[in-house]
């Protein structure tokens, strides 16, 4: 099986456009608004899924972790435009966002810093065979600040 994941906001390869999915801090017209996302092709034994994205490209030793989404049920195929807001209030019942590196429970904007050339950003969705990513160790616990 191959899990595919769309979107009707971002498109693979392509600069993520409008700048509203870019930090708010960064662009006065940005928002922090997380990308609308779709997947298919995932394992019948799938019981649920998580959804990440990693800018491979930052200017520190492991990346940036821009948004971590747990615990979203195996019958939630797709994500709103937005859906990764601060509060959660347009993620799917029971899903919650896990700390990234800027230790923020929300998805965080594109906002690479001046003179560190282009950023490729990698979004994606995992199926996994449990129910709850708690029941692998993992919590909404901020992580360790990354680049102090």
């Amino acid at each position: 099986m191959n899990l595919t994941v769309t979107s009707t906001d971002v498109k693979d390869g392509e600069p993520l456009a409008p700048p509203q999915h870019s930090a708010r801090t960064g662009i006065p017209t940005a928002a922090d608004v997380s990308p609308q996302l779709y997947w298919t092709g995932f394992p019948e034994a799938t019981k649920s899924f998580v959804v990440t994205m990693y800018d491979a490209d930052a200017p520190v030793s492991a990346g940036f972790w821009h948004w971590a989404l747990a615990d979203i049920s195996a019958g939630v195929t797709e994500l709103a435009t937005g859906a990764g807001a601060p509060g959660g209030q347009g993620l799917p019942d029971g899903a919650f966002q896990v700390p990234d590196d800027a230790r923020l429970a929300f998805y965080a904007g594109t906002m690479p810093p001046p003179g560190t050339g282009k950023h490729r950003y990698f979004i994606a969705v995992n199926a996994l065979d449990v129910p709850s990513v708690k029941d692998l160790g993992v919590t909404d616990d901020p992580p360790p600040p990354c680049c102090t």
